[in-house]
């Protein structure tokens, strides 16, 4: 949201995205921002931040549904595209996240597309949907490799299917075919390596922000061996799986029925004409936990990658189970697995009510920040510790500077010793202690020898 409003007040610089809490020159380029250059735009129509940024949000899940929803129908079917679509828009991490200002499914909706357009000009041979499949897939790898490389498998099913086929193949000749199909996965990759490069030389060149360059997130991104023979670790992936995605936590069933979903829909995909297109997609669910763990455990909403596999399991498995009515205990397995469903929308209700509380109810930044506005000017550079690398509260404050991560305690001591010199030569003028899930304790002006402490 933040990057996005700078885009708004400054004009948009995809190459040059702010993150104004890492200190001077301002610079961290993570994902390619074009989700907050979308957000800029409708903020340059006149909507007020807050609401561009979750209308954006909110728009790029309505587009992944609907691309979910031709995909799902291309393969089996337009009950199964309504049940996916159903599945898709009321799990608990959609109904939390879908209206929130993050960049999550914009680029799931890049990345079905992709696979969406490579089926379609494997059946049109028409090379607009081989374009359209190149741009997406290289937008969904820029943004966020993470979830992108999640569809790469339903892409080579293409492939090897493709060439199964012989001369019956697209477009006939083996070499053109061949060449398509690796630029369809060899670009996206070769850009989204292209800005991770670009983007760690900038964050390497700050001690701030060296820290958050790729090779210093190896284990952050991947996880630790140890914590994959934890079964902690997976405990805590398969139980939001369960509740957020599957809809399977309810008051009446004691154990995890909602992974029923996934057997029913692989067996369902086998009588599917394009069967191993469909389990290739499926399965590409299963490489974000299994690859990036660490992501996957520390935060929730990383699941929102696999939500469009997951709904689709359901819409092919339900589809299926109502068509062998002959055989009795399909049907009812589905209809039981839908009142599950149901039953799981109020289960969850503690984790998706959560956007309806009042901001006292969180994390204080509003609070926060009109304590920060009232012991600063607008043009002050300020330093915050208690609040790690959360943007919100300086976001709120329409302040720039630098937040310490680290104990809060630690992280205060370092400022007002060690680090002052550094932050005064720096132009910082104001240091804040706010500690996390409260209201700011101290403020001191940075200015004076020694700092002094502020009303």
């Amino acid at each position: 949201a933040w990057t996005a409003l700078i885009f708004h007040e400054q004009g948009i610089d995809l190459l040059h995205p702010k993150i104004p809490v890492f200190g001077p020159p301002w610079d961290v380029p993570f994902e390619f921002p074009l989700f907050q250059a979308l957000g800029a735009l409708v903020m340059n129509a006149g909507v007020e931040p807050d609401v561009a940024m979750r209308v954006t949000g909110m728009a790029c899940f309505l587009a992944t549904m609907l691309v979910l929803s031709r995909l799902v129908a291309r393969i089996a079917g337009e009950a199964a595209a309504l049940v996916a679509m159903l599945a898709f828009a009321v799990c608990a991490l959609a109904l939390l996240w879908a209206r929130t200002s993050m960049i999550e499914y914009f680029v799931v909706a890049a990345s079905l597309t992709t696979v969406y357009a490579a089926l379609r000009w494997h059946e049109s041979r028409h090379w607009a949907w081989w374009a359209l499949a190149l741009g997406a897939g290289v937008i969904a790898m820029m943004v966020k490799p993470t979830t992108a490389v999640m569809y790469l498998p339903a892409i080579l099913a293409l492939a090897w299917t493709g060439f199964r086929a012989g001369r019956e193949r697209p477009l006939g000749k083996p070499l053109l075919y061949a060449g398509a199909l690796l630029a369809l996965i060899a670009v996206p990759l070769l850009f989204g390596g292209l800005w991770t490069v670009y983007a760690d030389k900038v964050k390497a060149a700050s001690e701030f922000t060296a820290n958050q360059t790729s090779a210093a997130l190896v284990t952050w991104n991947f996880g630790s061996i140890d914590q994959r023979l934890n079964p902690d670790t997976w405990g805590l992936i398969l139980g939001r799986v369960n509740e957020l995605v599957l809809g399977g936590q309810t008051y009446f069933v004691p154990f995890a029925i909602g992974f029923a979903w996934i057997p029913l829909g692989f067996l369902a995909s086998l009588w599917l004409k394009r069967r191993l297109f469909t389990i290739a997609w499926l399965a590409g669910a299963f490489i974000g936990p299994l690859v990036f763990v660490n992501l996957y455990y520390i935060h929730d909403y990383y699941l929102i990658a696999l939500t469009p596999m997951a709904a689709a399991v359901v819409g092919i498995g339900l589809v299926w189970t109502m068509r062998k009515w002959k055989w009795i205990l399909p049907p009812l397995l589905g209809a039981f697995l839908v009142v599950c469903w149901i039953g799981n929308l109020k289960t969850s209700e503690h984790y998706w009510v959560i956007q309806f509380y009042d901001t006292h109810l969180g994390e204080h930044h509003l609070e926060a920040a009109e304590y920060i506005d009232q012991r600063s000017a607008p043009g002050d550079m300020i330093v915050m510790v208690g609040r790690g690398w959360n943007p919100a509260t300086f976001y709120y404050a329409q302040r720039w500077g630098l937040m310490l991560e680290g104990n809060e305690q630690d992280q205060l001591e370092r400022a007002l010793g060690e680090l002052l010199p550094q932050l005064r030569a720096d132009g910082y003028t104001r240091l804040f202690d706010c500690p996390p899930g409260k209201q700011c304790i101290a403020a001191y002006d940075l200015t004076t020898d020694p700092p002094r402490l502020l009303p």
